[in-house]
């Protein structure tokens, strides 16, 4: 018996998540995560909610300076975020 389509385990997993559409939620996941592991703990405790929704990351803070700060490195924030998840997933950062 010889096995004619042997596949990398990688690749399956990768089919099974595309294929049962559970994509969006695991990139919901890994950018909710990657805001805390990239932006440190002063912009994590300022931070009261996060949501990522076609393409945008909307994100809810209790401090105006901390907001003031943010919004005038977003695009870089963006990039970074962009850059460890591997491909443009976020399009635009909303600060409220």
């Amino acid at each position: 018996m010889q096995r004619e389509q042997t596949k990398p385990l990688k690749e399956l997993i990768d089919l099974f998540i595309k294929e049962s559409g559970l994509q969006d939620g695991l990139n919901e996941a890994r950018i909710l995560t990657l805001w805390d592991e990239l932006l440190g703990a002063s912009v994590v405790r300022a931070t009261l909610q996060k949501r990522f929704w076609e393409g945008k990351l909307y994100i809810r803070l209790s401090s105006s300076v901390v907001r003031s700060y943010l919004f005038t490195e977003r695009s870089r924030i963006v990039e970074r975020m962009n850059q460890a998840l591997g491909k443009t997933i976020i399009t635009d950062l909303i600060l409220q």
